[in-house]
């Protein structure tokens, strides 16, 4: 043990000599790197968190000051991991991955990187920044900053699309429906929730439909819905639907199906006829030998709009009950004993409806001939009755048609003319004319065939002699004076067989006349009345 001693002595005795010469003879310089320090911390702009992450695809920016004690520039490097390689004169690199870097920078300036998020990024990413001095390779330690502008920084990722489904064509009134399947893969604060707009069209920005939205969802996990409910009059349009999907945090889908365009219709619906009025229900009483304006109305609802662009034809039918509709629907089907077909009709009060409004009242007129066929009681066609149906079409052809609920009948009409004098001409005392032959034509101005009943009152001349009514008769041909019917100042019937008029054409038969004048008459002009009236052929 001694001798060991004493060599380990000896040795060092010798090396402080030898060091002691050598410092006699030569100077030392010794040199001391100094590190680069950060004279501001590292941050991340924007500043995240969990509860504010910063969306893919947008620039994260890195900045920090760093100062060199020698006043030399210096890299500033933001690294993934907590590990930086540096080597003297040549860029540091980040063995663990690099976010950015800023290159060489003024001693005391502020340095800054930017760095765009990846939609791969992890949701929470750590960052290490260090500050590197070019002169000596030497790196400051990792500094992460502070608070939220600190590592880490925090990625919010668009939501995914997975299906869109709608509920298809509905009529006015109905309600449209869209079902948006999406998700989003962020989980740090729990899952993030996303919601979706059906859109007017594709002008999305900011989780705002610029022109416009059908329906937005609620904020939800996955299965997402929303609802337009037209309102109960909406035009026949196709509308366009702009699908946009947006998280929790107002990022838009990234998906292929963002924005995507589907279309779906308001139906064209037929039109709706309402409270169809008949001459106010009242019965139908005709004038003789023209025509009588019949007035009749309803309302037309149109759920698509009652614009004329979308109303495009009114039309009523007025017709016996026993022609019915179907043949009583078209111009050719006229027949003015019980047929009128296809009257135009126009808005009431030439009022005009606005976009938004469903119904209008049309009304219509009927010019009835005097002739039409009457459905009072006793008549040929008492079982039946006078109505009208409207037909209503939409600029898409569809229609509708409606009959009336109760109809009116057309009264019974009875009008009989006649030629205007029976002119006997110059007679002799004692004269009779025979056969009857003086010519009264009788013509029909009613809606029924007709018989007569006749009378007269005596004639009587300027100085107020008479010649009895029973002096004249009469017969519907040229019969012996002796045999044809006597007139008297009572009504007699007698069977005319004047028909009913079935058109325009005159109806009218002919009646002959005749007169027997006393031997003993005085000389002079003789005039008087007789009559002639329609009865309902019996």
């Amino acid at each position: 043990m001694y001798r060991l001693a004493l060599l380990l002595f000896l040795s060092l005795m010798f090396l402080l000599r030898v060091q002691y010469v050598l410092a006699q003879s030569v100077d030392v310089i010794v040199f001391v790197a100094d590190i680069p320090q950060f004279s501001v911390d590292p941050s991340e702009f924007p500043a995240s968190s969990v509860d504010s992450p910063t969306n893919e695809s947008e620039m994260i920016t890195f900045s920090a000051t760093a100062l060199d004690p020698e006043s030399s520039n210096y890299y500033f490097i933001v690294c993934k991991t907590d590990d930086i390689q540096s080597q003297l004169g040549q860029e540091p690199t980040c063995p663990g991955g690099i976010w950015c870097s800023a290159g060489i920078n003024p001693n005391g300036n502020e340095a800054s990187c930017n760095y765009e998020i990846s939609p791969l990024d992890v949701e929470i990413n750590d960052w290490y920044a260090f500050a590197c001095s070019p002169g000596t390779g030497f790196c400051s330690g990792s500094h992460q900053g502070v608070g939220d502008g600190g590592s880490p920084f925090v990625v919010n990722h668009a939501p995914e699309i997975i299906s869109i489904e709608n509920s298809g064509d509905q009529d006015p009134g109905g309600t449209f429906v869209w079902n948006v399947v999406a998700s989003d893969p962020d989980t740090a604060r729990g899952r993030d929730l996303v919601k979706f707009f059906a859109c007017k069209s594709d002008r999305f920005e900011n989780g705002t439909c610029l022109d416009g939205y059908w329906c937005e969802s609620e904020f939800g996990l996955s299965d997402l819905t929303c609802e337009f409910k037209t309102p109960d009059t909406y035009r026949d349009q196709i509308k366009d639907v702009y699908i946009f999907v947006i998280d929790s945090n107002g990022l838009g889908s990234s998906s292929i199906l963002q924005g995507s365009k589907s279309t779906v219709s308001v139906n064209n619906v037929p039109p709706q006829i309402f409270n169809i009025r008949l001459n106010d229900g009242n019965d139908i009483d005709l004038i003789t030998s023209t025509e009588r304006l019949i007035y009749t109305s309803a309302t037309i609802r149109d759920r698509n709009s009652c614009i004329p662009q979308e109303i495009v034809a009114v039309t009523a039918s007025l017709y016996r009950s026993s022609v019915g509709y179907e043949n009583c629907s078209l111009p050719q089907d006229a027949n003015f004993n019980n047929c009128y077909p296809q009257v135009i009709c126009t808005p009431k009060d030439d009022r005009i409806c606005e976009t938004n409004e469903a119904s209008i009242d049309y009304e219509c007129f009927f010019s009835l001939k005097f002739y039409s066929d009457p459905t009072d009681s006793g008549s040929l066609y008492e079982e039946d009755d006078w109505r009208v149906s409207f037909y209503a079409q939409d600029e898409d052809g569809t229609f509708t048609i409606k009959e009336v609920f109760s109809g009116v009948n057309v009264m019974s009409l009875l009008g009989i003319d006649s030629d205007p004098e029976i002119s006997y001409g110059s007679l002799y005392a004692g004269e009779t004319i025979s056969p009857v032959s003086k010519v009264i034509r009788v013509f029909s101005r009613a809606n029924v065939a007709m018989d007569g009943v006749f009378y007269g009152n005596p004639m009587i001349s300027e100085f107020g002699v008479q010649v009895p009514v029973e002096n004249q008769r009469f017969a519907l041909s040229q019969t012996p004076f002796s045999q044809a019917n006597v007139l008297t100042d009572k009504p007699l019937y007698h069977p005319l067989g004047l028909g009913k008029p079935v058109s325009d054409m005159t109806v009218f038969i002919r009646t002959y006349w005749g007169i027997s004048v006393a031997e003993d008459i005085a000389p002079g002009n003789y005039a008087g009345e007789n009559y002639i009236v329609g009865v309902k052929k019996q």
